[in-house]
């Protein structure tokens, strides 16, 4: 195997406060509805009606194995993995399953297990009845109860980069592919919402108070939210082998560091994501002027969606007036960990079905964001060549390059 291997989509999951499903998943994105709500929290915040994005729990359940005791985290990752797997065609007895890996990128997995026994523990003391097993071994360990759940036995990594984590599973997943690793991976996002979120962007005054509204003038801010996804990724080669239906390929990716400490992002400073977009381009073997289209980051916070607008134009260069921009977290919310993937599916849908998804939210432009955002509506077209952002706290960022299969 060798770093020239082709990587391709051969299988996709989705479970989301959008639906579950990707047919689902698909037709409410193409109709800009929104996934976000009032939603119960059992911790005071400092909103007097809290909204997110919540995934019902009957979406979810009946892909789960019954005898799992799993957090909720942990539950959508499992859901989206048997989804993913079904589509693919993929099952341990037809493939070696120490052939089959797992990447898993989320922010928090299942802290939202830790948090309740501590409320527990605040409210009984001593009394409180413990969890099966030590907490420090479940906090992070989506990927391993993905691998429990349908026998993998091949390579099985977490990674905790915050909202990049999702793109960072699939360049990880390709790059193990490449490396002949694996004949299978499993590039899986998923995220819930806890309390330390609500608190920290809260307190941060980066979650808006009803809606997001990415590149909005007046956008207030991101709204937190739920889900999980999954790519089935694999060598061009071991596709054809089985006689797989190819989605779409992975043509490349890169990624780099602000390093310039959580939070502490300059909004004219592109030069690390500028450093990411190259690697991806060279990965890929293409020109900027290859890319037709844009899967933003699109968070809705006011230095955020500056800082990508201005890296769009100086990375596609005039053509960035022409190159359409889809963020998808207005109808979404924020998944974080899981934000990525859930993108990078809806990329891969724009290649297959050949609709580019709405910015929802959007009504007033602003200077400084003045791309084309899609606004409200979907709009169709052939799209050959997608770039999917993911940037995360901390100055993470993770670039991928999609391109449709025509075989």
């Amino acid at each position: 195997m060798s770093a020239t291997e082709r990587i391709v989509v051969t299988g996709m999951g989705v479970v989301s406060p959008l639906g579950t499903g990707i047919d689902a998943f698909h037709q409410a994105l193409a109709a800009g509805k929104s996934g976000v709500s009032p939603i119960d929290f059992p911790w005071p915040t400092a909103y007097a009606t809290l909204r997110g994005g919540r995934v019902p729990d009957g979406d979810f359940a009946p892909f789960v194995p019954a005898e799992a005791k799993l957090g909720r985290a942990s539950q959508l990752a499992v859901a989206s993995a048997r989804l993913a797997l079904d589509h693919a065609g993929i099952a341990p007895s037809t493939h070696r399953p120490d052939r089959i890996g797992v990447v898993v990128g989320t922010a928090f997995g299942d802290a939202t297990e830790f948090e309740d026994e501590w409320q527990r523990f605040r409210e009984c003391g001593a009394a409180a009845p413990r969890a099966q097993g030590p907490l420090w071994m479940r906090l992070g360990n989506l990927a391993e109860r993905i691998s429990v759940a349908f026998g993998l036995e091949g390579p099985n990594h977490l990674i905790t980069s915050t909202c990049a984590a999702g793109n960072h599973a699939i360049a990880w997943s390709a790059a193990l592919l490449e490396a002949g690793t694996a004949d299978v991976m499993l590039a899986v996002g998923a995220d819930t919402i806890g309390f330390v979120d609500i608190l920290g962007f809260t307190r941060l005054l980066l979650q808006a108070p009803e809606r997001c509204q990415p590149f909005d003038r007046h956008r207030k801010g991101t709204i937190l939210s739920e889900g999980a996804a999954v790519l089935v990724l694999e060598t061009l080669s071991g596709a054809k082998r089985r006689s797989a239906t190819i989605l779409a390929e992975v043509l490349g990716y890169g990624t780099s560091c602000d390093a310039a400490g959580p939070f502490a992002s300059n909004v004219t400073d592109t030069r690390a994501l500028r450093i990411a977009f190259g690697r991806a381009l060279r990965k890929a073997r293409i020109s900027p002027d290859a890319i037709d289209h844009v899967s933003a980051h699109g968070s809705g916070t006011r230095l955020n969606d500056q800082k990508e607008t201005l890296f769009l134009k100086q990375a596609l260069g005039e053509r960035a007036y022409r190159v359409p921009v889809s963020a998808i977290k207005a109808m979404l919310g924020h998944t974080q960990g899981a934000a990525a993937l859930l993108e990078a599916v809806a990329c891969v849908l724009t290649l297959t079905r050949r609709v580019m998804y709405p910015t929802i939210n959007y009504e007033t432009p602003d200077p400084k964001c003045d791309l084309d955002y899609l606004p409200n509506e979907a709009r169709e077209g052939d799209v050959e060549t997608i770039l999917s952002n993911a940037f995360g706290v901390g100055g993470n960022n993770a670039l991928v390059v999609f391109r449709r299969w025509d075989g």
